[in-house]
């Protein structure tokens, strides 16, 4: 049965025409009929339940009050709106109100009214049509909480009626009350006099006579007087080209302002670390595009920013030294956008190409919710490191490592081969293999550093295991090993499981820090060297008798265990320096437990390994107590420097920074003919020369900034006269203790009676020079004529083979043809060379061996068939080297012509064996015979020296190896040798590899 306010809804919409209207023009989301006497009884149609989540069975089944879905507080409005309309005849309303959707969220519903009156005229029922905007409601708040959090109020200035209006918001950040009321002037008057207010007053004028919107940030003082940074937005509102108003925002933007005049400040300081530190540092997007790099990388490559800032850093001028560079950077950067660190040991190219090793890292920064935002490349040069370990790379080359796998909760253990070689078994020998294994051949002492070790790994203190132990070997010495390990698998309850790790035989590198020991012992320096735990290794004299430990036994002991006058924030620093930093300090006061004061300069700084790990510390002090009290005497003796300088045989000054005399002597006035308060009211500006003023500004500037602290120039003064003086000017910075400047010191020597002598002397340095002149001529003549020479004789071997082609097919011409062509290649290398040490520079090019090399030995073929020396030659056709094409002829040349000089006429078949291979970066030349040999035992550490010889061979000039061994080292290379007297001699030449 229909519910009987339905009927009488559907006989009115048939007999009210405003009815079926209203309904065709609100009627959106749903429709209701209210009987305005009884509330609760109102009907809803089937589009309004859908809206609240309801079907048709359900609002008709469970009878379901409409009241009970609307918000206490909205009835009340509704009903007050209601009562409102009821006096009108079929008058409207429109309200908004919170209804609960079936789900328990909330819905807005706009309801747009209509009240009917029955026959007597009296109000008895509500027609509303609805409408769904809990959409836009939401959005609104959530703008209001925008605005809110982001301090943005809204403002509007209706110019037709002269009323201003501010949002909550605005009032608040104006500090006035919610009541207050502004207008134009009022307004204004919050911007400061002759600063904001001034802005402010031309961007209103523009919007209202120009029509520009406008967006500016300016200070408004608030009503209780506080100072405060807004920004406001305005735009004009045109109506038939007239401004009839303007309407925007305006945000509080003070602390957004003093955060940013704050960053603003530390970006300038580290802008200054930035650039001035000796490391290479820069900034990476995560995708490897450079954003900012510092002075350093620029300077040490000869780069300007817009060669690389914004490319990709793989494409950058550093790492074109090679394609395979290129690509390990590449992919580093992909394993430093996901969050690793990385770092490695890399070539790259500084000026000219130059090739430098530095130890390079990849850093993520990231921000608050852990996502990798930038990445900062840094490069600390190491060549001089990586040269120094290059030269005992031959004593631990060829070392293999030791690989073991290990159940901690079973103690299973296996272990490759190389392990049980390290300390002298086979697997074989050692089974059955445990870890008690590994216990019973470690050194007791060091048993218990791996166990503490092992332990924080255990307990995830430590990421890895690293430890160096001593180990028994089979035949009973001590063998040393870097045991590194970490845990791969966790059981369910957190303990370790499986752990897997690698020994490596460090007992060479052992041996090299011990050398280094011996070097620190003998230092003249306070040094010492420590491991990782601060036990002592080795110290210098020095520093033994500076820490009163002359007496004792130190290694092995801890550095706390012997020095109790330690300041506690080094405890600090010698956890960071075993971390890789490096502290220091130029003085630091101490005080003895005797009470007596003494200071130190000290610097702390990890040292690593052949491998590249951190081994310890090594430590430096300097007692410059001395010094201290040297500078305490200094002002003692201020008194006796005035004394001084007003009796001083030469012109002396006191300046302050802007040049003005304070202070000048008697001889400076005589030098310039001033009295001393007539150079007082000057500055040294004022008598400078014109043409010597730049040079000298820009010293002196250098002086104030601390980039020198004294300099020496030769200029001109004018003297009060007008003529010119020549001087020498040696000035100097005085600072107090804290680097502030007090005053400038100037030194005047005055050299006009010099100047005389000096022309004399560049008469003759022109007579010099000429000469110098002639001689390179002379040594381009003589290049030239023997280059003409050989172009003669090459061209008389074409004519001659022209008329006489048969002869060429005899082997002497051939020969003859070979060794023209090679005199006019080494006339050109010689003209190479000539060009080359004028100019004081050498070349490197790229360069195929091959051919080089067949070329030498066709040079001298004759030779070595008439000393009956079979010569065998092998290479790769591709392999290039980087190299002085004259050197590299040289060098050949001389060990081909050696191995022939050098043969054993006792032997029925001399040989020489000729190879070449690539080495790492290096190619690797060999020159093997079997000729007469060389002591090594008593010639060895002569065997490169100039004038050396070890046979009685009469061509022997003992020049030869020392020029190739000089040649081979300037183009970065070296020579090996090893021979047996009798047996023969291999000189093994490395060369740098082509890029």
């Amino acid at each position: 049965m229909k519910n009987i306010l339905e009927k009488e809804f559907y006989q009115l919409s048939i007999s009210n025409r405003r009815v079926l209207d209203f309904l065709q023009e609100s009627a959106l989301d749903g429709m209701s009929y209210i009987d305005i006497e009884n509330p609760s009884n109102r009907w809803m149609n089937e589009q309004f339940w859908k809206l609240l989540g309801y079907s048709k069975e359900e609002y008709q089944n469970e009878q379901i009050n409409p009241l009970d879905l609307i918000y206490a507080e909205d009835q009340q409005v509704a009903l007050n709106h209601i009562k409102l309309h009821c006096h009108e005849d079929m008058s409207t309303m429109d309200h908004i109100i919170r209804y609960k959707h079936k789900s328990g969220k909330t819905m807005w519903i706009r309801s747009r009214c209509m009240t009917i009156h029955d026959d007597q005229g009296k109000s008895s029922r509500v027609l509303s049509a609805h409408i769904n905007i809990t959409e836009l409601k939401r959005k609104e708040q959530f703008l209001s909480q925008c605005n809110t959090a982001a301090k943005i109020g809204y403002w509007e200035v209706d110019l037709v009626n002269d009323v201003i209006t501010w949002s909550k918001m605005t009032k608040e950040i104006h500090g006035v009350p919610d009541d207050y009321t502004p207008n134009l002037t009022s307004a204004i008057s919050f911007f400061e006099k002759d600063k904001s207010e001034d802005l402010i007053t031309k961007l209103v004028n523009e919007a209202i006579y120009s029509h520009k919107s406008y967006e500016a940030e300016l200070e408004i003082i608030t009503l209780s007087g506080q100072r405060k940074w807004v920004k406001t937005i305005g735009i004009p509102e045109i109506s038939q080209n007239k401004c009839i108003g303007i309407y925007g925002t305006f945000q509080d933007i003070d602390e957004q302002k003093k955060n940013q005049q704050l960053l603003q400040e530390n970006v300038s300081k580290f802008r200054g670390i930035f650039d001035s530190t000796f490391s290479f540092i820069g900034f990476l997007t995560p995708e490897g595009v450079l954003l900012e790099a510092n002075h350093t990388a620029m300077n040490m490559a000869g780069l300007k920013p817009e060669d690389v800032i914004g490319k990709n850093f793989w494409d950058c001028y550093w790492w074109q030294i090679s394609e395979e560079t290129k690509i390990q950077l590449r992919k580093n950067i992909q394993i430093a956008a996901s969050g690793q660190e990385i770092a490695y040991e890399v070539p790259v190219w500084i000026k000219d190409k130059q090739p430098v090793t530095i130890l390079f890292s990849l850093r993520p920064v990231f921000d608050q919710n852990g996502q990798v935002i930038f990445i900062i490349p840094e490069g600390r040069p190491i060549q001089e490191i990586v040269d120094a370990r290059n030269r005992y790379k031959s004593v631990i080359e060829g070392t293999n490592v030791g690989t073991w796998e290990w159940n901690v909760q079973t103690g299973e253990t296996i272990f490759n081969e190389r392990w049980a070689e390290i300390v002298g078994y086979t697997l074989e020998e050692l089974a059955p293999i445990s870890i008690e294994t590994w216990l019973k051949l470690a050194h007791p002492d060091d048993l218990k550093i791996s166990e503490k070790k092992l332990q924080a790994c255990f307990d995830k203190t430590a990421e890895y295991y690293d430890c160096e132990c001593r180990m028994r070997h089979k035949d009973g010495h001590w063998v040393w090993v870097q045991d590194r390990g970490k845990v791969f698998i966790w059981t369910n309850d957190g303990k370790p499981l499986l752990m897997f790790g690698t020994h490596q035989d460090i007992t060479e590198s052992k041996k090299t820090t011990q050398l280094l020991g011996t070097f620190i012992q003998q230092a003249p320096s306070a040094i010492a060297m420590f491991d990782l735990e601060l036990r002592y290794i080795t110290a210098s004299e020095k520093w033994l008798l500076q820490n009163d430990l002359e007496s004792q036994e130190i290694y092995g002991k801890r550095y706390f265990d012997l020095t109790k006058e330690v300041r506690k924030s080094w405890n600090d620093h010698f956890q960071s320096c075993l971390n890789g930093q490096t502290h220091s300090a130029d003085e630091e006061k101490f005080i003895k437990s005797d009470g007596s004061v003494y200071w130190l300069k000290w610097k702390m700084k990890p040292w690593k390994n052949d491998q590249g790990n951190i081994g310890g510390i090594l430590m430096y002090t300097e007692d410059i107590t001395d010094k201290k009290i040297a500078e305490e005497q200094f002002l003692i003796s201020q008194k006796a420097f005035k004394a001084n300088f007003d009796n001083a045989a030469i012109g002396m000054a006191i300046l302050n920074e802007k040049g003005q005399w304070i202070e000048v002597n008697k001889r400076l006035c005589d030098i310039v003919g001033y009295s001393s308060d007539e150079l007082k009211a000057l500055t040294f500006q004022a008598i400078t020369h014109p043409e010597d003023l730049d040079v000298d500004l820009g010293l002196f500037q250098e002086l104030k900034d601390g980039k020198r602290t004294h300099y020496q120039l030769e200029k001109r003064y004018i003297h009060k006269d007008g003529h010119i003086i020549n001087i020498i000017l040696a000035g100097a910075v005085v600072r107090d203790l804290s680097g502030q400047i007090l005053y400038f010191v100037s030194q005047i020597v005055d050299i006009s009676e010099l100047k005389q002598a000096e022309q004399q002397v560049k008469t003759l340095l022109n007579v010099t020079q000429d000469q110098n002149a002639r001689l390179k001529n002379f040594a381009h003549i003589v290049s030239h004529n023997l280059k003409s020479h050989a172009g003669g004789i090459s061209m008389l071997l074409d004519l001659l083979q022209g008329d006489k082609p048969d002869l060429f097919e005899e082997e002497v011409f051939k020969l003859f043809r070979g060794a023209s062509e090679n005199l006019s290649e080494t006339i050109k290398h010689l003209t190479e060379v000539v060009e080359v040490n004028l100019n004081a520079q050498e070349k490197h090019e790229n360069i195929l061996l091959k051919p080089v090399i067949q070329k030498n030995i066709d040079s001298i073929a004759t030779i070595a068939k008439n000393a009956q020396v079979n010569i065998n030659y092998q290479s790769p056709e591709s392999l290039s080297v980087s190299a002085i094409p004259a050197y590299l002829d040289s060098i050949v040349l001389n060990f081909l012509t050696n191995g022939i000089k050098y043969r054993d006429p006792q032997k029925a078949q001399c040989s020489l064996k000729i190879t070449a291979q690539e080495v790492g970066e290096n190619v690797l030349i060999t020159f093997e015979d079997n000729g007469l040999g060389i002591d090594l035992n008593r010639h060895g550490e002569k065997l490169f020296g100039m004038y050396k010889t070890f046979h009685k061979n009469t061509d022997a000039k003992g020049i030869g190896l020392f020029i190739t061994k000089n040649q081979v080292e300037s183009m970065g290379g070296k020579i090996e040798v090893s021979s047996q007297v009798g047996v023969g001699t291999t000189f093994s030449v490395y060369l740098k590899k082509s890029p």
